[in-house]
């Protein structure tokens, strides 16, 4: 008999972490295990979907669906948007660079020079990547392509 409680007793708690583990995920979790691995989408750095703050815990999968077609329908003009804002603030740059003459172009270019290069030696000091050197580099490249510089002629 006291057997049969042990059981019993083990199969009750261990019904009851199944099923708090159960109430912990969102909605519709259940159909990729954590183990698995993300779908080739947010590997590519696309964007895949998500939700508002909060919502996991209330919507139901068909909400789910309508959330996420509501999303589907603004991104593609969100993205247009976006490509907007990008090409201005480039034109931005390039037309305040134009301001500059060679001598402070060239300084300008030794800054960032020197910023990268710093911000590179303290990434591989901690062992790490640079946030925003590939920008720098680019910015770099773009202010020394703006006005050759005489000492390497």
């Amino acid at each position: 008999m006291r057997k049969l409680s042990i059981v019993t007793l083990c199969v009750g708690v261990a019904t009851t972490f199944h099923a708090l583990s159960l109430l912990a995920q969102e909605p519709g979790d259940a159909s990729r295990p954590a183990n698995l691995p993300m779908p080739a989408a947010a590997e590519e750095g696309k964007e895949t979907h998500q939700l508002p703050d909060g919502y996991g815990a209330v919507v139901t999968r068909g909400q789910r669906r309508r959330i996420y077609g509501i999303q589907d329908q603004y991104q593609g003009e969100i993205d247009k948007l976006q490509r907007q804002i990008n090409l201005l603030l480039r034109q931005r740059e390039q037309e305040i660079a134009r301001i500059l003459d060679d001598e402070q172009r060239r300084i300008i270019a030794y800054i960032l020079k020197l910023r990268a290069d710093e911000r590179e030696q303290e990434a591989s000091a901690e062992g790490g990547t640079v946030p925003g050197a590939d920008a720098a580099a680019d910015s770099v490249r773009q202010a020394t392509r703006i006005v050759p510089d005489p000492m390497s002629e």
